[in-house]
């Protein structure tokens, strides 16, 4: 750990390297000019100094050669083919499982023989560059005013109800939601799907901006007859400002 006050030596950057080809290789002038040109600009920016040795080995070509392939710091386990690799069997894996039961990174980097190559964040951070995301659902449905007004007025069909409808009249409450009763295979399996708690998809593909939601609603709404598209705008309207205001668009939103 250097101490304090002492100024850490950085290696020579691209406006430097051109300073020392014009000065190095300026008629009369040699690479202690050089050195002494680039040093006066790190003095003014309070950056340590070079050494006329990292000079004369640019000017003699031994270091920074132009064109060269980048040699420092740790190879890459992972090459872009293998993030598509990767790409490709969390596509399967989602199809596949149909929400059914969750998807996970390590079901996708053991679907596509990574584990011994690369460890499991390395395959993460790959997939993460393919815009793929783990995203929890939303749990609350859109409450929007219309459903609210119906939710009053029945509250209130319900206080003008006397105590003894309550006590005889009733023998049950199912509201479809504590008490879940699937009774169909289909309904078995939506029922299923309902439990999975999170979604691995791509982002960039699942969304869209706002303007693109707008024009796709337009160019939907151009090619049905204009009667239907007021019937569903009426429907729509006490919806329609959420949907717009929404922090990203879903296909199913519309």
């Amino acid at each position: 750990m250097p101490r304090a006050g002492v100024l850490l030596r950085q290696r020579l950057q691209p406006d430097e390297l051109a300073l020392i080809d014009k000065s190095a290789r300026a008629r009369g002038n040699g690479a202690a000019d050089a050195t002494r040109a680039v040093n006066q600009r790190r003095a003014a920016r309070g950056v340590a100094p070079i050494h006329q040795s990292a000079d004369y080995r640019y000017v003699k070509g031994i270091s920074h050669p132009a064109g060269a392939t980048e040699t420092r710091g740790r190879k890459r386990v992972l090459t872009p083919k293998d993030a598509d690799k990767l790409d490709r069997v969390r596509k399967r894996l989602v199809k596949a499982a149909n929400n059914q039961y969750r998807v996970t990174y390590a079901d996708a980097v053991a679907a596509a023989d990574m584990e011994g190559r690369a460890c499991q964040r390395t395959c993460e951070e790959a997939l993460r560059s393919k815009g793929v995301r783990f995203r929890q659902p939303r749990k609350k449905i859109l409450l929007t005013e219309e459903d609210a007004k119906v939710r009053v007025e029945t509250l209130k069909a319900w206080l003008k109800r006397p105590k003894k409808y309550w006590e005889t009249g009733v023998h049950a409450w199912v509201d479809n939601k504590s008490w879940v009763m699937p009774l169909t295979p289909k309904q078995r399996a939506k029922y299923r799907q309902t439990l999975i708690t999170g979604t691995f998809a791509n982002v960039a593909k699942t969304t869209e901006t706002k303007d693109a939601f707008l024009q796709r609603l337009k160019s939907c709404a151009q090619k049905l007859p204009k009667t239907y598209v007021k019937s569903v705008i009426a429907r729509m309207r006490p919806n329609m400002q959420e949907i717009v205001d929404a922090d990203g668009y879903a296909p199913k939103n519309d």
